[in-house]
């Protein structure tokens, strides 16, 4: 018996120290679980101090499920959620993951012994709080790493924000079967915030981890994801997918669920903003698996296989449509029935997103942005669709914030300026709109048909010479349920080079017409082949760096730089293209003032319209609707006040004075999708005299033009404001036909 105790009293102390509690204090310094319920917009969720999520720990409502949407309901949407984590540490492999309890202790890694454990909370605070209005504002623990804005305050993010520090240090925690290992030596500190009055993003709850290595060891292949149960309604029909672009895992359910109010078709998804992997790949998710009929994992080899997107024997998934080997499951789109969908059928579901495996040295940070997102419709189609809004709202608010449109007087940085032909005749080319804004319909850049690694300002200047005796090899490719592929390698009949120094670089086609070769004949349907202009140089080898990729999925790490798909005008035949023919594309690139804050007029002739073209140029991944404003409204005027923002698009801009003073106005757009304002430009405009009386061309001379004109102001419909000093040339008080007599006179007179 004393031998059993003492193994006992020495395990509890191993516990202790790894857990960084000294046996003296542990009785009273153990931290003890504690929430606090996010409550800021459409969605309300439990944040807990032990790294689970949207699960009530305390039963404060009266069950576990801890994720609310809507806000006002009694209608839950996940029944638990948490962090996961995995690495080899010294050659084994280490888990720390909360799933229906957690491996994680609340408090920093290294705390020492504290009287009042609570200082380990969740701490909330809101946008209306001040240094004297809560605890939590009054007692943000700032010496743990909360953080705080530029005046040293606590750090409020939309309309409320919680922090709160765990860590997985002490091993008597590590009881969960999918884990069960030594500790990792992570500390975790987490941020969550919510938006309100944000459009499609008041059905997001945002959550910032910073993850520290406090061990002596490094992690390597360290892999760190959300793992989520969500239940919708009848949790046995709910169904799953996901989407690789954008690192996303979800869950809707099927129609007319005998839990749910009727025409409420609700969908539910946990998105992966940024992670360790993010620096290296550019691509924030290496897996986003749905598990079907499966409660937890037994065993930390299953809990990595279910992080790398794998199945629970530790097999990978092949995609049934393409055949091919995925790390995402059920990609299809529920709304056309398209592609590889979950079957559904009785089951629950359970989904985890997570990062591509990377290596973290010891005492070194890594991040991890994540959102959850809920909506709902009233169907099937419109939920899902609703749901694609607001991640791809999400995904351009992460990416772009509101620095994603902006306008300028000059042209924008990145984008086609010009495209040429020589000799001109080689315009027997049609434009083939492939969508967005394009000169001549059907040559754009990339990033508006995939994506592509690219900023438009790395775009650079490109020939295509036309060789069809010659050519160059392009990799194929074909489409099969909006998937590309590679098929083969093809001769392109012409060359594409960099106009700085004539270097090749290479191209991919996408055969539409699937005939082999690149053809500007579209087939019955109208589709053109598509060719693509990448950065990288031709070398006259295979390109087993394109070869491997898919598209759309893979555009976002491949130089793409141009579309360009042409179509023969009618009457003109393939055979027209000449070895001495060239097609130009010439972009801009930094142009010096390009960005302006103010557009200006200068003086303008009181009663003259004039106009200036204002550019307005969005770099968000996906078109935006934007609404224009003008304050105060009056003299500028604009040509579009709504427009939907996927490229570059040209304003016209009005100013007409009515009096000899300056004028001020500030344009402010405004994207509906986030209900934020996102650029705006100052216009001024000084309204000046007539030059010379009767001259309504204001060109300094008094000829027949304005005689003309001011006859059809008299007797027609000639657009000029109702006092018109400058034509009352007999200083009458009135225009008449005695001003019109007097004004032939001067300009017969000034003529002889």
């Amino acid at each position: 018996m004393r031998i059993l105790t003492a193994t006992i009293l020495f395990y509890a102390s191993l516990c202790t120290q790894l857990s960084g509690i000294t046996s003296e204090d542990q009785q009273d310094s153990v931290p003890s679980l504690m929430s606090a319920f996010l409550d800021a917009n459409q969605i309300g969720m439990h944040v807990s101090n032990n790294g689970s999520l949207a699960r009530d720990e305390k039963h404060q409502y009266g069950y576990y499920n801890g994720f609310y949407y809507p806000l006002d309901s009694a209608i839950t949407l996940i029944y638990s959620a948490g962090l996961w984590m995995t690495a080899q540490v010294n050659g084994t492999r280490r888990v720390a993951m909360a799933e229906y309890g957690s491996e994680f202790a609340p408090g920093p890694y290294d705390y020492p012994s504290v009287d009042d454990s609570s200082l380990f909370r969740v701490y909330k605070i809101s946008n209306q709080d001040g240094s004297d209005t809560t605890t939590d504002w009054q007692g943000w623990p700032v010496s743990l790493g909360a953080p705080v804005d530029t005046n040293g305050d606590p750090l409020v993010t939309g309309k409320q924000s919680m922090w709160t520090v765990f860590n997985d240090g002490d091993i008597s925690r590590h009881t969960r079967r999918g884990g069960s290992t030594q500790p990792l030596g992570a500390e975790v500190q987490l941020y969550v915030y919510a938006l309100t009055d944000a459009g499609w993003l008041d059905q997001v709850v945002f959550l910032e981890y910073t993850i520290i290595n406090k061990s002596s060891s490094w992690w390597n292949d360290f892999i760190v994801g959300i793992w989520s149960d969500p239940d919708i309604g009848t949790y046995t029909d709910d169904i799953g997918g996901s989407d690789s672009l954008l690192s996303l895992a979800y869950c809707y359910t099927l129609h007319n669920d005998a839990e749910l109010p009727n025409d409420f078709e609700p969908a539910v998804g946990v998105m992966l903003l940024g992670s360790p992997s993010s620096e290296n790949s550019g691509h924030p998710s290496g897996s986003a698996n749905v598990l079907v009929n499966n409660f937890r994992s037994r065993n930390p080899e299953m809990t990595l296989d279910i992080l790398e997107g794998r199945d629970l024997s530790g097999n990978d998934y092949v995609n049934p449509v393409t055949g091919k080997v995925t790390r995402y499951r059920f990609t299809g789109d529920p709304r056309s029935g398209k592609g590889w969908l979950d079957p559904g059928g009785k089951g629950d579901r359970k989904t985890v997103v997570a990062s591509a495996p990377v290596d973290v040295a010891p005492g070194d940070t890594v991040r991890m942005t994540a959102a959850f997102v809920a909506v709902s419709g009233k169907t099937l189609f419109t939920a899902i669709d609703s749901l694609f809004q607001v991640v791809h709202t999400l995904y351009d608010y992460h990416n772009f914030g509101l620095s994603g449109a902006a306008f300028s007087d000059r042209g924008v940085d990145g984008v086609i300026k010009s495209v040429t032909f020589d000799p001109p005749e080689q315009l027997w080319f049609d434009g083939y709109d492939w969508g967005g804004s394009a000169f001549l319909g059907g040559i754009g850049c990339a990033d508006e048909l995939w994506g592509t690694s690219l900023m438009r300002s790395e775009n650079i200047d490109v020939e295509i010479e036309f060789s069809p005796d010659s050519g160059q090899v392009a990799a194929s490719f074909l489409v099969s349920d909006g998937v590309y592929e590679f098929d083969k390698f093809v001769t392109v009949p012409l060359i594409c080079k960099r106009l700085s120094d004539s270097a090749q670089l290479n191209l991919i086609l996408i055969d539409k017409n699937r005939n082999g070769r690149w053809d500007v004949s579209a087939d019955p349907n109208g589709n053109a082949d598509i060719l693509l202009i990448l950065k990288s140089r031709y070398r006259q080898r295979p390109l087993s760096s394109y070869i491997r990729r898919v598209f759309p999925r893979d555009a976002l790490e491949t130089d793409l730089m141009y579309v360009v798909s042409l179509t023969q005008r009618e009457g003109y035949e393939y055979r027209n293209i000449k070895n001495d023919q060239r097609l130009t594309i010439i972009v801009t690139d930094d142009l010096s003032g390009a960005h302006s804050d103010t557009l200006n007029f200068g003086d303008v002739v009181v009663g003259h319209i004039v106009d200036i073209p204002l550019f307005i140029t969005s770099r968000y991944r996906f078109p935006k609707n934007v609404r224009l404003n003008i304050d105060p409204p009056g003299r500028f005027r604009l040509s579009k006040s709504k427009l939907k923002l996927a490229d570059t698009m040209i304003l016209s801009v009005e100013f007409e004075p009515l009096d000899t003073i300056e004028y001020t106005a500030v344009i402010s757009a405004l994207v509906t999708e986030l209900n934020m304002p996102v650029a705006e430009i100052v216009l001024t405009g000084r309204g000046a005299a007539w030059p010379l009386d009767g001259d309504l061309f204001t060109d300094g001379a008094l000829d027949i033009k304005d005689l003309v004109s001011f006859a059809a102001y008299l007797f027609g419909d000639y657009r000029l404001p109702d006092e018109i000093v400058c034509l009352d040339l007999n200083q009458s008080g009135e225009v008449n036909l005695d001003d019109l007599i007097l004004l032939a006179n001067r300009i017969f007179r000034s003529a002889d």
